[in-house]
């Protein structure tokens, strides 16, 4: 009996000291003023002892989008006493530092490597999983992605579009060794997507598409571009000075669905594309399958778009159908089953107060917000 009694205490301990699943994708939280890890469960997997900046809201919105564990390792920034002190490293899943904490910004890895800066005097360089550098600091690079867009600081198709020289300089692509593969002449430069990037050489000759030589296989002649996505790309058309608005065309250059007044170009995808004043969506045929009626969307993800009605975001499915009623005053796209979702909390010097959660595809949270 006594034996038995022994197995069970020894069975119960070992249930309740389940290590939580940190094998899957994880999410930045807040927790107690400390940056933590969650699953897609919503159980803590990872606790660190790095602090979050409660009085700098945009430093804390881009430290969350910058924490993103890929390669095993994950940006975090530590706090110094003052700004200027603040330095980034990098954490393994046990939330400590395996790369020092140095750099004046570092983004996350991609394929081995990451786009870390030293100081705010000096470029970008590349550095692998183990910290060494391997290509030097001293390139720009193009900031007009948002802070939560996952191809920020990353190679597209091997290839990377770099400045040289400070402000004002001229884009190139620098290849994974660190040198041009394509020489600077651009005023601008998209990364490479389907085989393609958007460019332009500036002086007012419009946008055009290059190959991975440098090559131009679409001429420059539009007013702005997007890159290419599912085989198409939304571009910004002018006739004698006159816009038309934004429409789409294939790789050849052809113009497949015609413009259409927008307040900008959007890419499609999962099949469809937001276009108009009133954010409908269409498909590659240039049919409109939603229609129009909300004041601003984003892209289709894992199935779902945001949608904002009456100053609140929601989410619809591919039939238009809102399966998330519009409740959220902040959110950000649907990645690995989660969204995150923010709740205004006042103003505090230095802009809004808010903090952060996230939700399941039914709309509950699976972590409340929190700070």
């Amino acid at each position: 009996m006594t034996c038995i009694l022994l197995v069970c205490a020894l069975l119960s301990l070992t249930s309740c000291s389940r290590p939580v699943d940190s094998s899957g994708p994880l999410f930045p939280v807040c927790k107690n003023n400390k940056w933590c890890f969650i699953n897609q469960s919503g159980q803590v997997a990872i606790t660190t002892q790095y602090q979050v900046s409660r009085y700098d809201p945009e430093l804390r919105d881009r430290v969350m989008a910058h924490m993103v564990f890929q390669d095993g390792l994950s940006p975090m920034l530590q706090l110094g006493e003052k700004e200027s002190e603040n330095r980034w490293g990098y954490i393994d899943k046990r939330g400590a530092f395996v790369i020092p904490p140095k750099y004046w910004d570092a983004l996350p890895f991609s394929d081995g490597l990451a786009a870390v800066s030293l100081s705010t005097s000096e470029g970008y360089g590349f550095i692998d999983t183990f910290g060494n550098m391997q290509i030097p600091c001293k390139f720009g690079m193009n900031f007009a992605l948002s802070i939560f867009d996952r191809n920020l600081g990353k190679f597209s198709e091997g290839l990377f579009p770099a400045t040289e020289g400070g402000p004002g300089a001229l884009f190139g692509y620098i290849d994974r060794t660190g040198h041009f593969a394509i020489a600077p002449r651009f005023a601008e430069a998209a990364p490479f997507s389907e085989g393609l990037a958007a460019v332009t050489e500036g002086n007012h000759s419009g946008y055009g598409f290059i190959n991975p030589s440098g090559e131009f296989v679409i001429r420059s002649h539009f007013f702005h571009a997007n890159s290419f996505h599912e085989g198409l790309a939304a571009v910004e058309i002018y006739d004698n000075g006159n816009p038309l608005g934004w429409g789409y065309i294939d790789k050849s250059g052809k113009l497949v669905i015609p413009p259409v007044p927008s307040p900008t170009g959007r890419d499609f995808s999962e099949g469809l594309a937001a276009v108009g004043f009133g954010s409908g969506f269409i498909d590659k045929s240039g049919h409109k399958i939603i229609p129009q009626g909300y004041d601003a969307v984003w892209d289709f993800s894992e199935g779902l778009a945001a949608v904002y009605q009456d100053k609140k975001w929601g989410f619809i499915d591919q039939t238009g159908k809102i399966v998330i009623k519009p409740q959220f005053e902040r959110v950000n796209e649907f990645r690995d089953g989660l969204a995150l979702v923010g709740v205004e909390k006042g103003d505090i010097p230095g802009g809004t107060h808010w903090i952060w959660g996230y939700i399941d595809k039914s709309g509950l949270f699976v972590w409340k917000p929190s700070e």
